[in-house]
């Protein structure tokens, strides 16, 4: 997952959407696609496979 930092018009920091890897992305689709919703452990455990938050694991 990449995320990058710019500057607006005014040369103040503007958060960019983070990309994520086709990796990350097959595993949260095949996560999500078998189990609607994550309880916390299982949705921290995933975030640490895929260095990611787990704001970032949340379902749909």
């Amino acid at each position: 997952m990449k995320q990058q930092m710019q500057l607006d018009k005014e040369g103040k920091r503007k958060h960019t959407r983070p990309t994520f890897s086709g990796q990350q992305i097959y595993l949260l689709e095949k996560t999500f696609e078998q189990t609607k919703y994550l309880a916390g452990p299982e949705r921290a455990q995933l975030a640490a496979m895929l260095g990611m938050s787990e704001s970032q694991v949340k379902g749909r």
